[in-house]
């Protein structure tokens, strides 16, 4: 009985970065962010990515890049000796120069393996999927109405499971924080820390392609599976390698071929004791830019030409985009090899790590905007009218594009919006409130001046503006100032009701004496969570002519409402957006008390 040589597999370790981070930076607003990569990126910085510690280019960073995304690493790489010093010098921008001849080491592989990777950057939203349907399902023959809370339909679940599951872990997998539904924080986007661990998991892993048909079939019928809508793109591919190994008679030289994108062979005559193997000489960072529907468009790669590097910039984005980051390490190779005249020869080729660390980054900013300052009533005596003037607050993100005008009675009434100045030049424009057109004045540069003309000499009214940014974020209450007119003096007496800084939810928030009772009491571990119901009177709302009207802003209707939650004792907020979305397939009623 003749044995057959065992299919090789070649296995080659590139040391992968670790702690790899994204973040992205907002300096300065910039009218067209949105829809170019690079508006006003300086000359100096168009080709790099790695400044190595240059200072000047450092501040150039700092105060001329409108917003960037910036990378940090742990260094993996400390050889730092004469010859890897020389390696280096004599392979100046090898990467650049090879970026499309690097052979992933998932790919160092014969004919007889192949490589594949599974990550789902979307696992979070599968997971959400399954859940919901496990609850739709399992709740179908219950006599309790669907229309429940999600805590109240997760114990009808837990109570049929058989196992004993958590109760936690099903409202975190149902309450997935999606693009309409992000809690922010001290200007920062908080996520569920359990979802995100999923989203990072990732597979590297070599298989025997006589197998590799079976595998992706299996994965692809199996409605459970988490990765088969990923793995059905490799379901034709597997087919053909399958097709092609049943025809396969022979032992053929490319079973225990490796092939090897080469680039540079030098003939010599030292020995390879004297040669150094492998050498990291740099990083490549992958870009991916996400879209609305899930799909991937690919970005050039971001190249760091420097094994010591721990930092990288990323300056061509988009604000509003979200992009995908993963980094990988490089090695230059260089290893004997047979010439055709059987002479030895060094080879050099290039090799990187599995590609790692994917990480998702919105390119959006959540910093309010100083309200407006030196808010200043003047009593014009030619015309016998109110204005009120202002100035501009310093605000180094230069982005205020509109100016809110607010009057009230006293200190016990609530806000009316007199006028809103917008002088967006934005190409694109975000709106987060619904203003009547009526109210609203545009300007091709900013205006600071406002006429009441329905302040009397008998009045008096309350004052104050607030700034709204590009972002449509909005500033709190500036200076607040009550109006009145002294007929005996002929002037006009004015009284500061409040310094700046009162949030709008809570205008007397810095009175002398507190006009409000405050809203919620709590202390201990029930000041640290909150439950938000929505429970409409009426499902539906129709006018005298039968139209319907659209009252309450659903998800469905690009409708957002934003909830401010006010520390009283420190003064501190974190906002939350809440959307309200419409799933119910209900006919309309038209209710009417």
């Amino acid at each position: 009985m003749i044995s057959l040589p065992s299919n090789l597999i070649y296995l080659i370790d590139i040391p992968e970065p670790t702690q790899f981070q994204a973040q992205f930076f907002y300096n300065f607003f910039v009218k067209d962010e949105t829809t170019k990569e690079d508006s006003e990126l300086p000359k100096s910085l168009r080709e790099k990515s790695s400044i190595d510690g240059n200072k000047k280019l450092q501040n150039i960073i700092d105060f001329k890049v409108p917003r960037f995304v910036k990378f940090n690493w742990a260094n993996i790489w400390h050889d730092s000796s004469p010859a890897t010093s020389q390696i280096l010098t004599e392979n100046k921008n090898i990467i650049s120069n090879n970026i499309d001849k690097i052979l992933s080491e998932d790919q160092l592989s014969t004919f007889t393996f192949a490589s594949i990777s599974f990550h789902d950057i979307e696992a979070d939203q599968r997971l959400f999927m399954n859940v919901s349907a496990s609850l739709d399902i399992l709740t179908q023959d219950l006599s309790v109405t669907k229309d429940l809370s999600t805590e109240k339909l997760t114990k009808q679940l837990t109570n049929l499971l058989e196992t004993n599951v958590d109760h936690d872990e099903i409202i975190n997998a149902l309450m997935t924080l999606n693009d309409h539904s992000e809690i922010v924080a001290s200007g920062k986007p908080v996520k569920n820390s359990i979802l995100e661990t999923i989203k990072k998991f990732d597979i590297h892993a070599q298989f025997n392609t006589a197998l590799l048909n079976d595998l992706v079939a299996d994965s692809v019928a199996n409605p459970f599976s988490q990765h088969n809508g990923s793995v059905y793109e490799l379901l034709a591919s597997a087919e053909q390698i399958k097709q092609f190994n049943s025809h396969a008679i022979d032992i053929s030289d490319e079973e225990f071929s490796l092939n090897i994108p080469i680039i540079d062979a030098q003939a010599s005559d030292i020995t390879v004791a004297n040669q150094k193997a492998a050498t990291i000489v740099g990083y490549v960072i992958e870009k991916q830019e996400m879209l609305p529907d899930g799909a991937l468009i690919q970005h050039p790669s971001i190249i760091i030409e420097n094994p010591f590097a721990t930092s990288a910039y990323d300056f061509r984005i988009k604000y509003g985009k979200k992009y995908i980051y993963s980094i990988k390490s490089i090695a230059l190779y260089k290893l004997p090899a047979l010439n055709q005249n059987n002479k030895t020869s060094f080879i050099k080729f290039l090799v990187s790590s599995k590609l790692v660390s994917k990480t998702i980054v919105e390119c959006v900013e959540n910093i309010a905007p100083p309200p407006p300052c030196d808010i200043k009533p003047v009593w014009n005596y030619q015309d016998g009218k109110l204005s009120i003037s202002w100035c501009f607050p310093t605000n180094s993100q230069r982005d205020i594009k509109k100016f809110q005008i607010f009057r009230r009675k006293s200190i016990s009434d609530a806000f009316e919006l007199l006028k809103v100045y917008d002088f967006n030049d934005a190409e694109t424009q975000v709106e987060f409130e619904k203003i009547p057109s009526q109210l609203v004045t545009k300007f091709k540069s900013p205006f600071l001046n406002y006429i009441d003309e329905e302040f009397k000499k008998n009045s008096k009214f309350i004052y104050t503006l607030c700034s709204i940014d590009a972002h449509g974020l909005t500033s709190c209450y500036g200076a607040q100032f009550e109006v009145s007119f002294d007929q005996i003096k002929n002037s006009l007496i004015l009284k500061l009701v409040s310094h700046s800084g009162a949030p709008k939810q809570y205008p007397n928030c810095f009175l002398a004496q507190d006009a409000f009772e405050d809203t919620i009491r709590v202390n201990g571990g029930a000041a640290r969570t909150a439950k938000v119901y929505f429970t409409p009177t009426y499902f539906s709302i129709k006018d005298d002519m039968g139209n319907k009207k659209d009252i309450v802003q659903t998800a469905q209707l690009n409708g957002k409402y934003k909830f401010t939650l006010l520390n009283l004792d420190n003064q501190g907020f974190d906002s939350v957006d809440i959307t309200i979305d419409d799933r119910a397939n209900r006919n309309d009623t038209n209710l009417t008390k």
